[in-house]
C-alpha cells in the first residue's frame, strides 16, 4: 500500500505537477491521520471492553459477599432480639424456687451474656481498594453505598466496644464472682454427648445455695442496671442491623441492574 502511494508521488513529482502533488500529499497526510485516529479508537474500545469485563467480575464477587452478609445480618438480628427479650424477662422474674425455674433463668442469662459480633465479608471491597481499581466501578451510586455501609460498620464497631465495657463491668465481672456457672447442667455428660444434659445429682442443700445466688442476681442493683443497659444496647444494635440490611439489599439491586444492563 505504501509502495503504491510512493510510486504515485514519484510520478507526480517527475511530471512537475506541483499543484496536484501538493493536493495528493495533503490527502495522504489526512489518510494517515484518520488511520491513526481509527487505530486509537479501536485500541480505546478494546481497553474499555477489558475494563468492563473486570468490573463485572468484581461486581459479581461483591454481590456474593453481600448475599453472605444478608444471611449473617438475619441471624444476628434474631440473636439480638432474643437478648432484648431475655433481658426484659429477667428484670421481671422473681427468684426461682425449683430446679426447673432455675434452669429457665440460667438459660435467659446465657442468652443475654452470649457475645456475638457482625463481621462483614469485605474481601472484594478490600481488593478493589488495595489494587487501586475502585475507579473501574462506573456506577457512583454503588461506590457511595459501599462507603456508607463501611462507615455504618465502623460506627457499630465503636459502639460495640463501648457496650463490651458495660457488659464486663455490670454483668460479667459482677456475676462470675457471685454465681455458680451452669448450676443445673451435667457438664461432663453435655461435653460427651454434644447436647445439654440435666444434672440429676443436685442435693437440696446445693439447690438452696443456687437459689440464693440467683436471688442475689435478681436484686443486685449493678446487675439489674446491666440488664437494662443490655436490653437498650441490643435493641439499638438490632435497629442498626435492620438499616444495614436495607442498604445491603439496595446495593445488591444496583449491582443486578449493572450486570443486567
Amino acid at each position: 500500500m505504501f509502495k503504491f502511494f510512493r510510486n504515485i508521488r514519484m510520478q507526480l513529482a517527475a511530471e512537475n505537477k506541483a499543484a496536484r502533488y501538493m493536493r495528493y500529499a495533503i490527502g495522504e497526510i489526512v489518510l494517515v491521520v484518520v488511520g491513526i485516529l481509527i487505530a486509537l479508537q479501536i485500541n480505546n474500545w478494546n481497553a474499555d471492553q477489558k475494563d468492563r469485563r473486570i468490573e463485572r467480575n468484581y461486581l459479581r464477587n461483591l454481590k456474593a459477599d453481600l448475599e453472605m452478609d444478608l444471611v449473617n445480618l438475619d441471624s444476628l438480628t434474631t440473636d439480638r432480639q432474643r437478648k432484648v427479650q431475655s433481658a426484659l424477662k429477667l428484670l421481671k422474674l422473681p427468684t426461682p424456687t425449683s430446679q426447673h425455674e432455675l434452669a429457665v433463668m440460667d438459660s435467659l442469662y446465657w442468652n443475654v451474656f452470649g457475645w456475638t459480633s457482625y463481621i462483614p465479608s469485605t474481601a472484594t471491597q478490600q481488593e478493589l481498594i488495595s489494587s487501586g481499581t475502585l475507579n473501574l466501578i462506573e456506577n457512583d451510586s454503588i461506590k457511595a453505598l459501599m462507603l456508607h455501609l463501611k462507615q455504618q460498620n465502623e460506627k457499630l464497631d465503636v459502639y460495640m466496644a463501648h457496650m463490651r465495657r458495660e457488659y464486663d463491668n455490670y454483668l460479667y465481672d459482677r456475676s462470675i464472682n457471685n454465681k455458680t456457672l451452669l448450676p443445673t447442667i451435667d457438664l461432663a455428660g453435655t461435653i460427651n454427648t454434644g447436647v445439654s444434659v440435666k444434672d440429676t445429682s443436685i442435693t437440696q442443700e446445693q439447690m438452696a445455695g443456687f437459689i440464693s445466688e440467683f436471688d442475689f442476681m435478681q436484686h443486685d442493683l449493678v446487675i439489674q442496671n446491666g440488664l437494662k443497659l443490655a436490653a437498650g444496647n441490643n435493641n439499638y444494635i438490632k435497629e442498626t442491623y435492620a438499616s444495614m440490611k436495607k442498604n445491603t439489599d439496595h446495593l445488591i439491586r444496583l449491582i443486578d441492574e449493572e450486570l443486567n444492563d
